[in-house]
């Protein structure tokens, strides 16, 4: 006999064997398919565990790394005034051994400087005279220095004070020192005024 006719005449003998077998495979291959199916949705159930007083908390853990740097903000001290991130020198912060020596120049101390010209009159033995000249930013009350820068000199002529009487305008006192009456020309006078 060959084997096609053993597997056809094995079937036919156990039908009800392997239909029974079959039902039963099948059966619980659907129950594992539904079980697992449940699980993956949650719906497996548990029994809820009591729960208990709450215990004390923890010691504390570890510091962490330091973060970044933030910007700075608010109002600034000492020295300073104003607010953070853009503040100024206060008013009268900085006093004289704070700035170093051989630093400072006419603009930095003076509210006004500037090479002048006087042209003083003609003026007898022994008289003086008072001559005015613009220069910018001048103010009544600003201590004047004044320096002459002509090559003539003094011409016979000393000046004697400095000041300002309006906005603007630098006044010097000249003063004859000759015996006789003296013309002399007009002269260049470096000026820096103080406020």
């Amino acid at each position: 006999m060959d084997t096609s006719t053993q597997v056809g005449s094995f079937i036919r003998s156990n039908v009800v064997g392997l239909m029974a077998l079959f039902v039963a495979l099948s059966g619980t291959a659907f129950a594992a398919q539904v079980a697992t199916e449940k699980a993956a949705k949650g719906g497996a159930k548990t029994a809820k565990a009591k729960k208990g007083p709450r215990g004390p908390a923890g010691p504390a853990g570890p510091a962490g790394p330091q973060g970044p740097v933030g910007p700075l903000t608010g109002p600034a001290g000492g020295a300073l005034a104003g607010d953070y991130p853009n503040p100024s020198i206060a008013p009268n912060a900085v006093s004289g051994p704070a700035i170093a020596d051989g630093t400072q120049t006419r603009s930095d101390i003076g509210v006004a400087s500037g090479t002048v010209a006087f042209d003083p009159p003609s003026l007898a033995a022994g008289s003086c005279s008072s001559v005015s000249a613009a220069l910018s930013g001048v103010l009544p009350g600003d201590v004047i220095i004044a320096n002459n820068a002509s090559a003539s000199g003094g011409n016979g002529l000393s000046v004697q004070a400095f000041d300002v009487f309006s906005a603007d305008l630098v006044t010097l006192y000249f003063c004859n020192v000759l015996t006789d009456t003296n013309d002399a020309p007009s002269m260049n006078w470096q000026i820096l005024a103080i406020g």
